[in-house]
């Protein structure tokens, strides 16, 4: 079996010619506009489960197979992978094995090691490098995808950068950005921070943070009323009988 009839059966690839038009769009009008595009396609496919062929390494010793990687002339190592047969065999003679893998699991063990610095979709053509930022903000419109609800945005009048979550459960949740964090931000680096707010509501930890702040209220207004009640405690002395 060639090369393109294994993509006409392999379901796990179908789909991702969307990536590829993409990236071929961003390299022809370079914009965060295009980039954010590109990102939304690469989302929507993890989204379903969609896979990418990954070159390996021959397992040396003890070690197992590891993800090949490419060094940039910087000297950054980044892991290699392809949406489809025909990308990969555009370079094949640089590509020892390949195997298939599911897309957000591969961008999960990026971030993990620390001797890469990401990953290189297509490095023969169509080429788009997914730093751990870009990989990060996928992992978290992941997130921010699965919730059922959506949750409410409030910008709050601060130079302090700041953001946060809250709310008793996801379908009343609740995220507040300042505007020093507005302003200190681009839209990446602020998409990463809201998105990592919006795990916060996945996880429930909105609602572990809200007990935590009722028990705290709590504790602090019983110690008032009990430092009032001995304050009046100390004003009730009896007079002095002569």
């Amino acid at each position: 079996m060639n090369h393109k009839e294994e993509l006409n059966v392999d379901e796990g690839l179908r789909g991702n010619e969307q990536i590829e038009e993409a990236i071929a769009a961003l390299q022809q009008e370079p914009s965060q506009e295009m980039l954010a595009h590109t990102l939304t396609c690469i989302r929507r496919r993890m989204n379903e489960n969609g896979q990418v062929i990954i070159a390996v390494e021959p397992p040396v010793g003890d070690q197992g197979m590891q993800v090949q990687a490419v060094q940039t002339d910087d000297g950054a190592n980044w892991w290699v992978a392809f949406t489809g047969f025909e990308e990969e065999i555009k370079g094949s003679e640089g590509v020892m094995s390949t195997f298939l893998t599911d897309m957000g699991h591969l961008f999960t063990s990026a971030l993990e090691v620390e001797e890469i610095s990401g990953i290189i979709l297509n490095p023969w053509n169509r080429t788009l490098m997914l730093n751990k930022k870009l990989i990060n903000i996928l992992d978290g419109l992941m997130i921010s995808s699965g919730l059922e609800y959506r949750p409410r945005l409030y910008i709050v009048e601060s130079s302090q950068p700041n953001a946060f979550a809250t709310g008793r459960n996801p379908k009343n949740a609740v995220v507040c950005v300042t505007t020093g964090l507005l302003e200190k931000l681009d839209y990446y680096e602020l998409e990463g921070v809201i998105a990592h707010e919006l795990g916060h509501i996945k996880n429930y930890d909105i609602l572990l943070s809200a007990v935590v702040t009722v028990m705290v209220g709590f504790i602090v207004m019983l110690s008032d009323l009990m430092s009032r009640r001995s304050v009046s405690y100390t004003h009730l002395t009896l007079p002095t009988i002569a």
